[in-house]
Order: C-alpha cells, then sequence, then structure tokens
C-alpha cells in the first residue's frame, strides 16, 4: 500500500512540475532555466528519500525498479529517434571525424585528472578503473533542454550556434550510450549484475539483435490505423519486455532502445509523429525518473561533495580545451564566430547523463556495494546539479550574452 502511495505521490508532483508554473516566480534567468529543465528533482526525490522524509523507502524503490527499467528504454528510444539520416547529413562528413577526437581527448583528459585524483583517497582500491571509466563516458554527455531554452531567446544572429551545439550533444550522447553498453559487457562489478553471465561479444551481439527486432516491431505496429493513446500503450510495452530483456541478458537497455529508436527513425515515414508524441508524454515520466534516482542518492561525507565539485571542473576545463582544439577546427564559418568555445556551452550534462547514472547505479546494486563505486553514483548525480547551474553561463560565454 506504501507503495502504491508513494508513486502516485510522485506522479502528483510530476504533473505539477511539468505546468513549471512556480517558474515566473524566480528573479534570476539562470535560475530560471535550472527549473525549467526539470534537474531540480532529484533534489526533491533525495528530500522524499530515506535520508530525509523516509516516504520513498528502502522498500518502496525497489518495488520501483521496474519503472527505472521503463524510464532508461523510453530515453533511449527517444535518442535513437533522433538519428535520422537526414538530421545526421546536416553537417559534413569531416565534422564526425573532429566531434570523435574531441570525445576521445575529453575522455583522455577527464580520465587523466580524476585518476590522479581518485587515487589519493582510493590508492589500493580494485574498482578504481570502473570508478574512472564510467565518470569518463558520463562526461561526454550534455543535456539539451537547457541547451534548447536557452536558444530560444538568443539573437536570431546566434540561433545557428545552437543547431551546431546540439548537433554536437547529440553525437556525444550516442558514442556514451554506446562506450557506456561496451562497458557493462566488459566489467561485471561485484556484489551486482543484470542476470545472466555472458560473454561480452555475445552481449553486444544480443543488444544489436534486441534492438532491430523491437525497432522493426514498432514500425510494423505503427503502421496499423491507431489512436494515439494506444501507440503509447505500445510503446511502453515493449519497453517494458525490452527493459525486462535486457535486465535478463545483463546488457544495457539504453543501447538496445537506442538501436530500436535508429531503426523507427530511418524506415518510418512518420518518424517525426512518432517522436512528437513520445515527447508528449516525456516530462511527466523523466520527473518522475529523477525523483526515483535522487531518492537513492546518499551524501554520507563532505567527500562525495568534494569530488563532485573537483568532477565539474575537471570535465569543464577538458570540454573547453578539446573544443578549442577540435570543434573550432570543423564549424569556421560567419555564422559561427565563437566555434572555439563551442565546448564551454556544452557543460549541461543532465537527460542522457542522468539515465547513464541511475543505470549504473542499477548495475552495481546488491546488497554491500563497493564504497568507491557506490559514491561514484552519487558523484555523478551531485555533478548534474552543479553542471545544470553552470551551463547558462557556459551557453552566455559562446553567444557573449550576460
Amino acid at each position: 500500500m506504501k507503495t502504491i502511495a508513494g508513486i502516485l505521490f510522485l506522479a502528483i508532483l510530476a504533473l505539477a512540475g511539468h505546468r513549471k508554473s512556480f517558474v515566473k516566480l524566480l528573479p534570476s534567468r539562470a535560475g530560471r532555466f535550472f527549473f525549467l529543465t526539470g534537474t531540480e528533482f532529484l533534489l526533491v526525490g533525495y528530500l522524499l528519500g530515506d535520508s530525509f522524509l523516509g516516504v520513498l523507502d528502502p522498500a518502496t524503490l525497489e518495488r520501483a525498479r521496474p519503472f527505472l527499467i521503463v524510464g532508461l528504454g523510453w530515453i533511449g528510444l527517444l535518442a535513437g529517434i533522433q538519428l535520422e539520416g537526414k538530421a545526421l547529413r546536416m553537417f559534413g562528413r569531416a565534422s564526425y571525424l573532429w566531434i570523435l577526437l574531441y570525445g576521445c581527448f575529453l575522455l583522455l583528459f577527464v580520465s587523466a585528472g580524476l585518476h590522479a585524483l581518485l587515487r589519493v583517497w582510493f590508492p589500493a582500491d580494485p574498482h578504481l578503473g570502473l570508478a574512472v571509466s564510467v565518470l569518463a563516458v558520463t562526461a561526454l554527455c550534455t543535456g539539451q533542454t537547457s541547451m534548447a531554452l536557452w536558444m530560444q531567446q538568443a539573437s536570431k544572429q546566434k540561433r545557428p550556434l545552437g543547431i551546431v551545439l546540439q548537433f554536437v550533444a547529440s553525437i556525444n550522447d550516442v558514442i556514451a550510450i554506446v562506450l557506456f553498453g561496451v562497458l557493462i559487457g566488459f566489467h561485471q562489478p561485484a556484489g551486482g549484475g543484470f542476470g545472466l553471465s555472458l560473454p561480452p561479444l555475445e552481449k553486444l551481439a544480443f543488444s544489436l539483435l534486441l534492438g532491430t527486432l523491437m525497432g522493426l516491431l514498432l514500425l510494423m505496429l505503427f503502421r496499423a490505423r491507431l489512436g494515439e493513446a494506444d501507440k503509447v500503450l505500445i510503446v511502453i510495452g515493449l519497453v517494458l519486455f525490452g527493459g525486462g530483456a535486457a535486465y535478463l541478458l545483463g546488457v544495457s537497455p539504453l543501447l538496445i532502445h537506442l538501436i530500436a529508436g535508429a531503426v523507427l527513425a530511418n524506415f518510418s515515414l512518420k518518424s517525426d509523429e512518432t517522436f512528437h508524441l513520445l515527447m508528449r508524454i516525456e516530462r511527466p515520466l523523466y520527473l518522475i525518473f529523477l525523483m526515483i534516482a535522487g531518492a537513492y542518492l546518499r551524501i554520507g561525507a563532505p567527500l562525495a561533495v568534494l569530488l563532485a565539485l573537483a568532477y565539474v571542473a575537471i570535465r569543464a576545463l577538458s570540454q573547453g580545451a578539446a573544443g578549442a582544439m577540435f570543434l573550432g577546427r570543423v564549424f569556421r564559418d560567419p555564422a559561427y564566430p565563437r566555434a572555439h568555445a563551442l565546448g564551454w556551452g556544452l557543460t549541461s550534462q543532465a537527460g542522457i547523463g542522468a539515465a547513464l547514472a541511475v543505470h549504473f547505479h542499477l548495475w552495481i546494486a546488491g546488497p554491500s556495494p563497493p564504497l568507491l563505486l557506490n559514491m561514484t553514483f552519487s558523484v555523478l548525480l551531485l555533478a548534474i546539479l552543479f553542471n545544470e547551474v553552470l551551463s547558462p553561463f557556459g551557453l552566455a560565454y559562446v553567444t557573449k550574452e550576460t
């Protein structure tokens, strides 16, 4: 009964947050953007969790775990639907090479900085490499909501810059999801795991096969004359199926649904209609997802906050340096006068970043997860909050606005 009451309470909060009526009370433009993205619901979930109010106690969270699996699948599906061939051809082929180099150097810079930092507190921890890898891969993610909101209010001359930023962010998000899926295949932390123990290559093969089959099934079902409600129910059912299969096989639900979304986007004649249909209920689902994730957050010591701040600083500096080195070489055009500063506009880490953090937490869940890996989850969620606050300032620097 408590579980049902807790989920209903989350649904009410999500619907209230969806209306965004309280945002107008905030005098700061940066503050309004933070609340418009919905990331503050991580804090709401933290307050509702066992650390404070206890509405979302461990038993309730355990029963709500399937909702997190559905949320991961839904986010992956939305990311995949954006991989339409026409949109991917918006920029030249050379741009993909430079974006890939940007991602590689960002991973290298962040990994080196975090490894040196974490060795100070965890010098002999066997999970150090895994923690650094997860933090580095998640550093690639960029939340596009704050970016889109900011560019809506930017001058007409600077809106093309927003298209560039969103393009770079989309490619980096896909790279992060794929790398995380590979990481799951090659590392199985003690005290957790999604299910069957399969070799890494078999996990990747199952991910590709299952994602393709789900995409084809969605294509066939959407060709029938169905109402919007029926289509939504079909998607929810398939996401539940895909999430359950991922849980059993030990593969990434994000990667599976990313592939399914890409298949749907490139072989459906109504991919835009499908995307907008999913987006209509995406925000309430995402807010519930964030609240459940926030309830898992544990800040037992100042070390987690300090590490999160250090992670934010290392990531921001790495983005700025890598962006100046590579992204500025791609978009040399009068329409993009601040191309060398593009890296600073990718500060936000919500969206896919939050999904990877939750995915990581589910992956390491167990009776006694290792201290470093448990702290890694807290560092990720705190960093997402900090980066969402800093994001408007990074975008203002790129567009020379205040």
